[in-house]
């Protein structure tokens, strides 16, 4: 999982590629709530692997963030 900053698209006359950066994160036991990995951890990735893009509330000051939204319990399953 990742807290994405940057993402960088680029179109060309036939395909489109580009990169999703970002910081690790690690989410809470009851899946409510996630903070960055400790120490922060770099992440970068193809628009092609975004499983999903999760709205979220960021705590600056507690640098915690919380899901503005519930899950289902599948929904957590990994993807193989």
């Amino acid at each position: 999982y990742a807290l994405i900053d940057t993402i960088q698209l680029v179109w060309t006359h036939n395909c489109e590629h580009g990169v999703l950066r970002g910081l690790q994160i690690q989410i809470s036991n009851n899946r409510k709530e996630f903070k960055l990995v400790d120490p922060l951890t770099d992440i970068q990735f193809g628009p092609e692997q975004l499983i999903a893009k999760i709205p979220i509330f960021w705590d600056e000051a507690l640098n915690l963030g919380k899901f503005s939204t519930s899950f289902r319990e599948d929904m957590w399953t990994p993807i193989a």
